[in-house]
């Protein structure tokens, strides 16, 4: 189980620093740290809904990665660096 835990924080990191280069993701924040985060939250959300035992699942879902974005967008002050010719 740890072993594809690591696989997927990898592969989620991955897949952030890639959408940091392409400005679609802050990238004041570590890869690494959006990734886990991301992952928490996703966590968090299905064990709150096991909890609770209702169809709210997709609502949770959704607030959450609403709430989660708002945290992982670019920030307007972070600006790529300049291309050298």
């Amino acid at each position: 189980m740890q072993e594809r835990s690591a696989r997927a924080e990898g592969l989620l990191t991955k897949l952030v620093q890639i959408g940091q280069e392409r400005g679609e993701f802050r990238r004041d924040v570590p890869a690494l740290e959006l990734a886990q985060v991301f992952r928490q939250t996703i966590f968090g959300t299905l064990l709150m809904w096991s909890l609770h035992g209702d169809t709210s699942l997709a609502e949770r879902i959704e607030r959450a990665m609403e709430i989660l974005w708002m945290g992982m967008a670019p920030r307007e002050e972070v600006t790529p660096a300049p291309v050298q010719s």
